[in-house]
């Protein structure tokens, strides 16, 4: 995807758009929480444990995020951890983010897409469930096949090989984790002195 939005065949990136929709599990409306919605040893919710990739992945393509607005909540109840995010991006080049993070939807309301809006066309994508990249301008739509790796982290463990190796660089490094672990940490800053 980087190399179709550096040469510019969705022309400039005017905004993109984040969707992530899931239903609470079994568990969490019986009760059984697991570590991950567990404020004290992870940080936050499942916010934390998802966004974080999708963040990270949009530090990748358009580098530091320089403005924040957020509105976090819970809805569901399950659990003290954040449930339902809305948060507004704003990178350099004035592009614009706008994502929905809810973990307390109907599972029928279920999503995974992000969509980046440029002048002449978009490019569509999941995250997590690995669906056709779809890449649509005015000469037409193409799907790209977007498959899931045995080991999804494979290729990030490969270039960190590497880059200690001295044979390459890693494209995720200390310091864009620590900026996406800033974002995240902004986004829910009001919602955690609050509990």
């Amino acid at each position: 995807m980087k190399e179709i939005i550096e040469k510019g065949t969705i022309g400039k990136i005017r905004f993109v758009h984040i969707q992530l929709f899931k239903s609470p599990s079994e568990d969490e409306i019986e009760g059984k929480l697991s570590w991950r919605i567990d404020p004290l040893i992870s940080g936050g919710g499942h916010f934390f444990d998802l966004a974080s990739h999708q963040l990270d992945y949009l530090d990748f393509l358009f580098g530091p995020v320089k403005i924040i607005k957020s509105l976090v909540l819970n809805q569901g109840g399950f659990y003290k951890a954040e449930d339902f995010v809305s948060a507004q991006f704003l990178f350099a080049e004035n592009i614009c983010c706008c994502g929905t993070w809810s973990f307390a939807s109907a599972m029928e309301a279920g999503r995974d897409v992000i969509e980046i809006i440029g002048e002449n066309g978009y490019i569509r994508f999941s995250c997590f469930n690995f669906e056709p990249i779809i890449l649509e301008t005015s000469n037409g739509r193409q799907e790209f096949v977007n498959e899931r790796p045995e080991n999804v982290q494979i290729y990030l463990i490969d270039q960190v090989v590497k880059a200690i190796m001295g044979k390459g660089n890693a494209v995720s490094t200390g310091n864009t984790a620590a900026r996406t672990s800033w974002v995240m940490d902004e986004v829910v800053k009001e919602y955690y002195k609050k509990i």
